[in-house]
């Protein structure tokens, strides 16, 4: 009332307006008023503004939080196309041409076209490189999302590359993260699947080693590590070692979900196969002994299946049938 409404004042009031209507997740009122925004900005300032790409920005992104993914790459293409029309050269103006890169690729990748998100993402690492050099956590956090995707892609070799070098940069750098832990995984994955199991485990080593000195050794997580690592070792033979990782799975899961949880039978049937196998008969009988409490601490009818599909019928290996 008080203003022309061609006012920049205006418009800055309409995006906290959006602002608090996207974090109340009332979308369509954020989109309302960016737009409103938008319309205001666009008469008074050219469209390669800063204040008008952040408009597009979050216009993107809600449309991206609605899974309208045509609609927001449609407004990131927006944004791309006036930083690239641009005849700034500096060195932030080329990171942002980086990120709203990255943002492209995403939206590829959550619309399920994963050889356009890879085409993207390769481009926002060549400007990382570029701008920041090889050794820069940039570029790996790049080369993590180019090998996910080529895992998408069936590119399991390339994938491989991609993320030994982005460890090599982690590493190099001083700046491990998750990132490294669940690539590191991956690969161990990757190399189990095709009977690299010395090397398998040479990665599940190094997972363990980063997440013990950033997250601790009290995590779910450590504990699938150790837990895949066992599996591999009674795989190759090796059933003590074995046996000796499954008993610290089992503390890591008794302080993380208690005594008598479900997600620790997978760890107690593996440890049995184990005893069968050693022929340790009392610890076979103890280990199945808590199985069977845990299954019977739950009253649906699957649990009852399991328990003989899954527990009971090994007892006949060791067990006579009179005394079975």
């Amino acid at each position: 009332v008080l203003y022309c409404p061609i006012n920049a004042d205006i418009a800055a009031i309409q995006k906290k307006i959006a602002t608090l209507h996207y974090f109340m997740k009332n979308y369509d009122l954020a989109l309302k008023a960016y737009h409103a925004a938008l319309d205001v900005e666009l008469q008074i300032f050219h469209e390669q503004d800063s204040k008008v790409l952040a408009s597009y920005s979050s216009i993107a992104k809600i449309h991206q939080e609605l899974r309208e993914f045509d609609l927001s790459l449609m407004f990131h293409e927006k944004v791309l196309k006036a930083l690239r029309s641009s005849n700034e050269i500096s060195r932030k103006h080329q990171m942002e041409v980086a990120t709203t890169l990255n943002r492209i690729a995403y939206a590829h990748y959550q619309k399920g076209d994963f050889e356009r998100a890879v085409e993207f993402q390769q481009e926002c690492l060549h400007i990382q490189r570029e701008v920041n050099g090889d050794d820069a956590k940039d570029v790996a956090s790049s080369l993590f999302q180019i090998a996910w995707l080529l895992l998408r892609l069936d590119s399991s070799k390339m994938a491989m590359e991609a993320m030994l070098e982005a460890c090599r940069i982690q590493k190099k750098i001083h700046k491990e993260d998750r990132q490294s832990i669940t690539a590191l995984c991956q690969l161990a994955s990757i190399y189990h699947r095709q009977g690299f199991l010395d090397v398998a485990l040479v990665c599940y080593f190094e997972a363990a080693r980063i997440h013990e000195t950033i997250l601790g050794r009290n995590h779910e997580d450590f504990g699938n590590i150790l837990f895949n690592m066992a599996k591999m070792y009674y795989e190759k033979g090796e059933l003590e070692i074995s046996l000796h990782m499954l008993r610290q799975v089992l503390e890591i899961e008794a302080q993380c979900f208690g005594t008598r949880d479900q997600r620790s039978l997978r760890t107690l049937i593996l440890i049995g196969e184990i005893e069968i196998d050693l022929g340790n008969l009392p610890g076979l009988m103890e280990t199945y002994g808590d199985v069977l409490r845990i299954y019977q601490s739950f009253e649906k009818e699957e649990y009852k299946v399991l328990v003989n599909d899954a527990t009971l019928w090994r007892f006949e290996k060791v067990v006579t049938p009179a005394a079975g």
